[in-house]
């Protein structure tokens, strides 16, 4: 995948934001590895693409999340009919993170944003199913993809710089 970036340097940032879309869609893609891609491309194969290497990567992730939310409350429980959504998100994590939810609102969104693996889908895919309000979840999704895409891509960044990746 670096390779493929690499040579494709110069809309690498459209590629990530698409993989993310598909993120969103519960496509198994890492938004991590995506942010590290994005990190070490920055700083050792086209740094004069650094700013829109960040942008791709946080748009991509944002609007992920958006599209999973309204997946969610649009298609609603239609979608836990499919035995892929079952296995995905299983009623006991459903059950879990709408506890969370109804507990610590939208702080649930922010903090889900920053644990990988899958946490963080289910956690964007209950708020839809629950139908959360949209201003809330953006808000504080918003600002949670702002934290984690900025740190993975800078620490990335700073990494590669340190130890010379090419």
């Amino acid at each position: 995948m670096i390779e493929f970036l690499i040579e494709q340097a110069a809309y690498a940032h459209w590629y990530i934001f698409a993989l993310l879309l598909l993120a969103g869609l519960h496509i198994p893609v890492s938004e991590d590895l995506m942010g590290i891609g994005a990190g070490v491309l920055a700083a050792t194969v086209v740094p004069e693409y650094a700013t829109l290497l960040y942008l791709g990567l946080f748009a991509g992730a944002v609007c992920g999340d958006i599209e999973n939310y309204w997946l969610a409350r649009l298609l609603g429980q239609r979608l836990l009919r499919f035995e892929f959504m079952q296995k995905l998100l299983p009623e006991e994590r459903l059950a879990t993170v709408r506890g969370w939810l109804e507990r610590y609102g939208a702080a649930t969104i922010f903090v889900g944003r920053l644990i990988p693996f899958g946490v963080r889908n289910a956690r964007f895919t209950t708020a839809g199913l629950s139908r959360m309000a949209f201003w809330k979840f953006l808000l504080f999704d918003f600002f949670a993809a702002l934290l984690s895409t900025s740190l993975l891509f800078a620490l990335e960044m700073a990494e590669a710089m340190l130890i010379g990746v090419v």
